[in-house]
């Protein structure tokens, strides 16, 4: 009998020096300008795109998830749980910018790591290209990826930011065109087979589909779409799937969370029909610019092949990984994120978790309904060539995700609804708002990228 007992103490002992190496491993998988229309699992007819399309299958596809529309407010509203206007700065944080995420900011990875968690991040970082604002530094273990990816006039992109392990640069180019095995995920599988054992979270933040495209040249003309954009999307889906095999191969598919979404809309010079059948796209508010397809697969947890158009956000993420882990978001500042947990998980409910979405003093959606709280000019970036939305246009982009018909007159009772929801927001986020990351004067910048022409 006492055999027994100390058979007992010793499984207790166990369970509960064990208990975070049984929590889900989490894989947030970010593309990069890529549309709502590309995916096939959205409605895409002209990209192959089957191992994305398989968490649809295997897992939940949400149809109303937001982002902002550039890259870097994205990446920080990811990071902190709060829409990037309230923790600073809604425009994209450039190389020659002295600013980066705030050393204040409670980070997704550091809460994570407060539950047992090893956090890598691979690909993209955009969140600053000084030493201050280092992934390293803001709660990741590990760190194989680029500063950025640099941004030339009309949309294009120039190639950009030096390709790093940690903190020693090891490239100054990120795609060449065969030259170099996909460097970003085969740190991704690095970072999944060294961790395989713990519980990790790995933010691949994958660059390929930012214009200018330069796919590997095994994905040279497999699409039919010019410009090789299609080439880039089918190489983002070979490099999903290897991220997925390597889960499998290491017996921990039904243990790990996979994200996948997009940090905004594809830009309007992405040849094909990228963000349809949503309007517009990257650097508008308008549904192609902040409407971005998003895939959870969650095996024995998440239903399969289910969907929801319950309104979320990149902003949920951070509350809806501490829900997972098991570990307190932060209670000291506003967060605009809300656990999407009971969503993921087909629990009923007589609210949605959410009920707007605000870009501040451009557009709040609430419910079905869209109101542009200020002029909207088509075109983003790229000449206007275009007819502006004014103020008021009211939308049911439930009805209408082409933001087509503009139903204010019939409805003003839901124009002055949200108006007043909106004007609510700005207040909160005037009395709540937290600062940007700025250098001090002896602040040094990041190492420089070697050519790799120099001996």
């Amino acid at each position: 009998m006492n055999h027994f007992i100390n058979i007992l103490v010793i499984l207790c002992a166990l369970c509960g020096n064990s208990s975070a190496a049984t929590k889900p491993n989490i894989v947030f998988i970010l593309a990069d300008d890529l549309g709502y229309g590309d995916l096939a699992c959205f409605g895409g007819k002209d990209v192959k795109t089957p191992n994305i399309d398989s968490l649809a299958r295997d897992g939940m596809k949400l149809t109303s998830f937001y982002v902002h529309q550039r890259c870097s407010p994205s990446r920080l509203a990811f990071m902190t749980g709060s829409y990037a206007h309230r923790v600073g700065t809604t425009k994209v944080i450039y190389p020659r910018d002295r600013i980066g995420i705030h050393p204040a900011e409670i980070t997704t990875p550091e809460l994570l790591k407060q539950a047992g968690y090893t956090c890598g991040l691979v690909g993209k970082w955009h969140l600053g290209d000084w030493e201050p604002f280092h992934p390293l530094n803001h709660g990741f273990d590990y760190f194989k990826g680029a500063w950025h990816v640099g941004e030339g006039g009309d949309g294009a992109s120039e190639e950009g930011g030096a390709f790093m392990e940690n903190r020693t640069v090891l490239a100054p180019k990120y795609v060449k065109n065969g030259e170099t095995e996909h460097e970003e995920v085969n740190g991704a599988l690095s970072f999944i087979e060294a961790n395989k054992d713990r519980p990790f979270f790995l933010y691949y933040a994958s660059r390929g589909t930012h214009s200018k495209w330069r796919p590997s040249a095994k994905f040279i003309g497999t699409s039919p779409r010019p410009n090789q954009y299609g080439d880039s999307v089918q190489e983002l889906d070979y490099e999903v799937g290897r991220v997925l095999q390597k889960l499998e191969e290491l017996d921990l598919t039904s243990n790990t969370l996979v994200i996948f979404g997009s940090d905004n809309g594809a830009p309007l010079n992405s040849p094909g029909p990228s963000n349809a059948p949503l309007r517009e796209g990257k650097w508008t508010d308008f549904e192609g610019g902040i409407r971005t397809p998003c895939l959870m697969r969650w095996p024995g947890r998440i239903s399969a092949g289910t969907a929801s158009d319950s309104i979320a956000g990149i902003w949920d993420l951070l509350p809806t990984f501490c829900a997972i882990a098991d570990v307190a978001p932060p209670t000291d500042r506003t967060l605009d994120g809300v656990s999407l947990l009971p969503v993921l998980l087909g629990e009923k409910a007589t609210t949605p978790p959410r009920e707007n979405v605000i870009m501040a003093g451009s557009t709040i959606r609430q419910g079905d309904w869209k109101l542009f709280l200020k002029e909207q000019k088509p075109g983003g970036r790229r000449k206007n060539t275009g007819t502006a939305t004014p103020a008021g246009s009211l939308y049911n982009v439930a009805t209408d995700p082409g933001e087509t018909k503009d139903v204010s007159s019939a409805h003003p009772e839901v124009v002055e609804r949200l108006r007043k929801s909106a004007e609510a927001f700005e207040k909160d986020l005037a009395a709540n708002s937290r600062p940007i990351g700025r250098l001090d004067s002896e602040d040094k910048p990041a190492p420089k990228a070697k050519s790799k022409n120099k001996k």
